[in-house]
């Protein structure tokens, strides 16, 4: 049986291999295609299976991460949890407990309940998520980021990604649109559209929202 990243058995994702509604997502993936710009530089070197973890290509700046970290769990009805699925010290985003879910492949369904994604610890740094389908391909597509090992076997949909590291400020912009993304597909508002430009500098504010 296949495993999760912390090794716990993994069973298949009830929307893992089908084509239903996954490409919904399209009203949000063709805006986006407008202001989402190919990642420069070479992909990072990742590992091929699990624990699916980011080998370089991190951040010099600690601020960085922190930023997004900051940013993160200040996105409305979102708490912040040890990952279920992901390595020791993993930070989850999982949706608080009165907040309206979107559909099961918006989250790591039948492993980690409300999650919809997390943050990998220093020094790796980059993130899971989970995106309509649609849009994640476009993120793989521009080179921000690839798709997760389970979902090339169907033990996880194609809605599942690891966005990378965020090496400066221009990649944190982007990092930052596409976690606001994640968030809109958890709380089941994925047709409402991308959110807007990247802010242009650190701890700008009203960016938590």
């Amino acid at each position: 049986m296949q495993r999760a990243e912390t090794g716990r058995p993994i069973s298949q994702h009830p929307t893992a291999g089908k084509a239903n509604d996954l490409d919904q997502a399209a009203a949000v993936s063709r805006p986006l295609g407008t202001f989402l710009p190919a990642r420069t530089g070479p992909r990072p070197v990742t590992t091929p299976g699990l624990p699916h973890a980011q080998l370089d290509q991190q951040p010099e700046d600690p601020a960085i991460p922190a930023e997004l970290a900051r940013r993160a769990f200040g996105l409305p009805r979102v708490a912040e949890a040890p990952s279920a699925v992901s390595l020791p010290g993993a930070r989850a985003l999982q949706l608080s407990g009165s907040a309206r879910g979107g559909p099961p492949e918006a989250f790591f369904a039948g492993l980690a309940g409300r999650e919809f994604a997390h943050l990998h610890p220093a020094p790796d740094h980059s993130m899971h998520m989970c995106l309509p389908a649609a849009l994640a391909r476009a993120a793989c597509q521009a080179g921000w980021a690839e798709m997760h090992p389970l979902v090339a076997s169907g033990r996880l949909p194609p809605t599942v990604v690891m966005f990378y590291a965020p090496r400066n400020q221009h990649d944190l912009g982007i990092a930052w649109r596409l976690l606001r993304a994640s968030h809109r597909f958890a709380t089941g508002q994925a047709g409402t559209g991308p959110a807007g430009p990247p802010p242009a500098r650190l701890h700008d504010q009203g960016d938590t929202q």
